[in-house]
């Protein structure tokens, strides 16, 4: 199957009479099936007239498996949370040593166009050197970091005091925390301006993050690969991320395996990456 297809007619049927409305069908780039797009319609019970009325709320029980009788939802996939009556579901990639949970467009076309304008020319972008084998090395990339008052980041021998929140960075904060249930009081910006901007191998790890943090990395822009490996089974996967996707990372993850943004030699735009953290240490 290639691109979005309109269900049939009879599946539409099923979907609303069963409390979900089928608005297209679609391959994973990632887990090569095909999965549903849909709406979750209100409840009757609960007087609601509009699936905005739904907005935060965990997806129920009865849907999700309805969803799954009917082969809409694979079973790598969790329905996650209804936002606004749009159902978005969350890809396990990795459930061993750690959770990484791929959204693919948890940004719709619309709710990008302009975003990356904003991000690219209001965000105070700037180079920065850090300490490598002994000498000043310069980052292949601009970043920015925002937060809340006291959020200081320290990595690779450099202290980062946040700026305040801007008003974009600030919304989409509180969209991802109502999706995934985390709060965040920080955020990382990275700006990769060609294929020759990259990251490193690392994991994020620093005694800020606490021994088990969740982050959220949203991607907007030319799509990259995010390549993770586990570090005592060289286990490697290759993650392509695209405009608007959400990566999410749980659990033991940053003990077991690092990642990393490789150099590519394909003609590519820029493209910004925003990871919300939490920081529960103060430097």
């Amino acid at each position: 199957m290639t691109g979005a297809v309109r269900p049939s007619r009879a599946l539409r049927a099923f979907g609303q009479s069963n409390g979900f409305q089928v608005t297209d069908l679609h391959r994973s780039r990632v887990i090569k099936q095909d999965v549903a797009s849909f709406l979750v319609l209100p409840a009757p019970s609960a007087g609601a007239t509009s699936g905005e009325k739904l907005a935060g709320r965990q997806v129920p029980k009865r849907t999700t498996t309805l969803l799954r009788q009917t082969g809409l939802v694979p079973a790598t996939i969790d329905p996650v949370c209804v936002e606004g009556g749009r159902l978005s579901t969350a890809m396990r990639l990795i459930a061993e040593d750690g959770e990484l949970d791929l959204v693919e467009g948890f940004l719709t076309r619309d709710e990008r166009a302009g975003l990356g304008s904003r991000l690219f020319g209001e965000l105070a972008w700037q180079g920065e050197e850090i300490a490598l084998f002994g000498r000043r090395v310069a980052v292949p990339r601009l970043l920015c970091w925002y937060g809340d008052a006291g959020a200081v980041y320290r990595y690779s021998g450099v202290s980062h005091e946040p700026l305040p929140w801007h008003e974009v960075l600030a919304d989409l904060r509180s969209r991802i925390e109502a999706f995934s249930g985390h709060a965040f009081n920080a955020v990382l910006c990275n700006r990769y301006r060609t294929g020759n901007d990259s990251m490193g191998w690392h994991a994020d790890d620093e005694p800020e993050l606490g021994e088990r943090p969740f982050i959220a990395s949203l991607s907007l822009g030319a799509e990259r690969l995010f390549r993770i490996r586990h570090r005592r089974t060289g286990k490697t996967l290759d993650v392509p991320l695209r405009d608007g996707d959400l990566l999410l990372m749980d659990g033991e993850l940053q003990s077991h395996w690092k990642h990393c943004v490789p150099k590519t030699a394909k003609p590519c735009g820029e493209r910004v990456n925003l990871t919300f953290r939490r920081i529960v240490s103060r430097c």
